[in-house]
């Protein structure tokens, strides 16, 4: 995992890119937009290399809500936006 919360924003900057080498051998990589990119509102863009990872932390399907349709697409109903 990368933690760049802060130094995340300036990899958007050519000329930073060069401190991203050996990021590909990461699993996943995580910065916050409001911390330089001037976004108003706490945020935290994370990338996955498996994006199931996050759907599965974040699965709370109860057996009675299961359906035949289950996992044919990613479901959000779970996930809340501040």
């Amino acid at each position: 995992h990368v933690d760049a919360a802060y130094a995340g924003s300036a990899f958007i900057c050519p000329e930073y890119r060069y401190l991203m080498k050996g990021v590909e051998k990461a699993d996943s990589f995580n910065f916050n937009p409001h911390k330089w990119m001037l976004v108003n509102f706490d945020c935290s863009a994370m990338w996955l290399k498996q994006p199931r990872w996050i759907v599965d932390a974040f699965n709370v399907d109860p057996l009675y809500l299961k359906h035949d349709q289950q996992g044919s697409a990613p479901d959000y109903r779970h996930w809340q936006i501040p």
